[in-house]
C-alpha cells in the first residue's frame, strides 16, 4: 500500500491524541525540508548549568532533511541555530524530552537518537513505532517530497 499525506495533515493526524511537547512552537514543511522551532526554556533539567545554557540559547530553529530510510529507520540531516549561531551541541539535550513525550504518547522509549558529531543526524525508528501502533504493518519506504509524506508499506 502507498499512503501519501500532506505534511500538515500528517502532523494533525500524529497529534490527535497527544499534542506536540510545549517546547515545540512550530513545525513546517517546505518541499522536502522540515523546520522545527523549539523554545528551550520549556525543557526542565536537574542541572543548573544546563538550565542556564538552554535559557541563554532561547529559541532554536532546527532544519531537517531526510537522508535515508533503511531497515525501518529514518535518518535525517539536521542543522540547528539559536540567535543566529550554530546550536548543534544543544541537540543532545533534546533526546530526553523527546523520549518522554513519545512514551507519554504510548510509543516505546528510544525511538529517536541523535548522533553524528559535527554534522548531526537524527535517527527515528519508524518501524518500532509502527509495531506499537499497527502490528503487522511493515514500512518499506518513506519519502518527504513536495510537502508530503509518502509511506510505502505492506501488511505481513
Amino acid at each position: 500500500m502507498i499512503i501519501t499525506l500532506p505534511f500538515d495533515e500528517a502532523i494533525a493526524f500524529a497529534t490527535l491524541e497527544n499534542p506536540l511537547p510545549a517546547m515545540v512552537t512550530s513545525v513546517t514543511c517546505d518541499d522536502s525540508t522540515v523546520t522545527v522551532v523549539l523554545d528551550l526554556k520549556q525543557i526542565s533539567s536537574e542541572s543548573r548549568g544546563v538550565r542556564v545554557a538552554l535559557a541563554v540559547a532561547g529559541t532554536v530553529t532546527a532544519t531537517t532533511t531526510l537522508l535515508a530510510f533503511e531497515h525501518g529507520v529514518a535518518t535525517l540531516a539536521i542543522t540547528a541555530h539559536a540567535r543566529g549561531l550554530p546550536a548543534h551541541t544543544l541537540l543532545q539535550y533534546l533526546v530526553d524530552p523527546i523520549d518522554r513525550a513519545m512514551t507519554r504518547a504510548g510509543l516505546p522509549a528510544g525511538l529517536v537518537t541523535i548522533g553524528g558529531g559535527a554534522d548531526p543526524e537524527v535517527r527515528i525508528d519508524v518501524q518500532r513505532a509502527m509495531d506499537q501502533r499497527m502490528p503487522g504493518v511493515a514500512v518499506t519506504a518513506l519519502r518527504l517530497e513536495l510537502g508530503a509524506i509518502r509511506i510505502e508499506a505492506h501488511v505481513a
